[in-house]
């Protein structure tokens, strides 16, 4: 499968499309926040845009499908759990601290000196 990017920056709205070029359907798009939240995050880098190599227009490609997942999947969670007013305020949190939802909190493994401790 073959993907042509198609980036529209230097215009009042700016907006980025990523094509299946064998169909023309268009399977990713980013714009207004969506754009500016990659762009920030550096999912996309416009020097990236402009070069021209396989290699990194490859993964240009592959950076941006995969913001587009999860941007998918973030707005999937959000509306799942819409309904819980905890899990709401505690995504909020989350959210603002680092930009990532952990599916589970692990206390970290603690690394013990003694012999004593048999843990397999």
């Amino acid at each position: 499968m073959t993907f042509s990017i198609n980036a529209w920056l230097d215009r009042v709205d700016p907006f980025i499309e990523l094509r299946n070029n064998k169909t023309g359907e268009i399977m990713a798009q980013f714009s207004g926040e969506q754009l500016q939240r990659c762009l920030e995050q550096g999912d996309v880098c416009l020097t990236e845009l402009c070069r021209a190599d396989p290699s990194t227009q490859q993964e240009l490609v592959r950076c941006l499908l995969l913001a587009h997942c999860s941007n998918c999947l973030k707005g999937q969670f959000e509306q799942a759990t819409s309904h819980c007013s905890y899990l709401k305020e505690y995504n909020k949190v989350l959210l603002n601290k680092n930009n990532v939802v952990p599916l589970f909190r692990r206390k970290p493994w603690k690394l013990s000196s003694s012999k004593s401790d048999n843990r397999s």
